[in-house]
């Protein structure tokens, strides 16, 4: 093999090897999304606090969740499963409105008041803005009212 070749070939490998470590360090890593994506900015509680009471077979869940500011607008509704012959599951979903706008930062509570028709003891979860929170549920007796519970609706 003559001198040239020799050289050219060292070179064209040279320059391969080059190549590949710069364009190894220099690529961009496309990160995989997580389905549920939950921006970090965004408010979830740590936990939702709420009275529950089964009466006539009805369920009603009332209570109070604080919002970082009053421009949160909170929205429920419950989602019944039913799952015959297993054990009903009801989500109580909350879905907050409004926490782009600039407002004071004052904690406000936000009421929600859900009744739905389910078994007895059927499961009760909630979910945030469609991740799930944790529902701390106190059961209170036939004989308290839960229809007296007040909302206090912004409009």
């Amino acid at each position: 093999m003559n001198t040239q070749a020799a050289v050219g070939l060292i070179l064209a490998i040279l320059f391969v090897l080059v190549g590949g470590t710069l364009w190894y360090q220099f690529r961009e890593v496309a990160e995989p999304i997580p389905e549920e994506r939950i921006d970090e900015h965004q408010f979830v509680p740590q936990i939702i606090n709420a009275k529950h009471q089964f009466k006539n077979g009805v369920h009603t869940v009332v209570g109070e969740v604080d919002l970082p500011t009053p421009c949160y607008l909170l929205e429920s509704d419950a989602v019944v499963e039913v799952r015959e012959p297993n054990t009903d599951k009801a989500t109580i979903r909350f879905i907050t409105k409004g926490e782009n706008e600039i407002c004071a930062q004052v904690i406000t509570a936000g009421r929600f008041k859900e009744v739905f028709n389910a078994q007895e003891d059927a499961d009760i979860v909630a979910t945030w803005n469609s991740a799930p929170v944790l529902l701390n549920i106190i059961d209170v007796g036939p004989e308290e009212d839960l229809d007296l519970f007040e909302l206090f609706i912004k409009g």
